[in-house]
């Protein structure tokens, strides 16, 4: 689910390559190669409302990847995402880390949010998740 539908356009002839890389290719290259898209489905919308995107099942993998930067308060971004993500099931999602200070979130010169690593741990965990790891890089 993208809220750009340019990106869901790209994201829907995203491709791997037969040499292991990312390409986009029409169906008229994808035809002649053999490629397949990645991606068996995108949608365009809002996270904060996935089942008006038809996404009204659960899964066993959600992944949001450099997409909560762009929220100040996770609470009800990470709900949404949790409430699709089947019992048993993982949620992984990253966040730019806010190392020091009291801030529970802080907007960047560059206009995205970074976290404090202790809010993420107490937004998840009061929305019902279970934190097994995180990872700094």
């Amino acid at each position: 689910v993208d809220l750009s539908s340019k990106m869901a356009e790209y994201a829907a002839e995203l491709c791997l390559t037969d040499g292991g890389e990312f390409e986009r290719a029409d169906a008229a290259t994808r035809k002649a190669t053999g490629w397949e898209t990645i991606y068996r489905r995108v949608e365009t919308g809002n996270l904060l409302q996935l089942d008006k995107c038809g996404l009204d099942a659960q899964y066993e993998l959600v992944v949001s990847a450099d997409v909560l930067c762009y929220f100040g308060d996770l609470r009800d971004v990470l709900g949404a995402l949790a409430a699709k993500t089947a019992p048993g099931g993982d949620l992984i999602f990253t966040v730019e880390t806010l190392p020091e200070g009291d801030w529970r979130w802080v907007l960047q010169a560059i206009e995205r949010y970074a976290h404090h690593p202790d809010y993420v741990r107490d937004v998840a965990t009061s929305i019902g998740l279970e934190p097994r790891e995180a990872i700094s890089f």
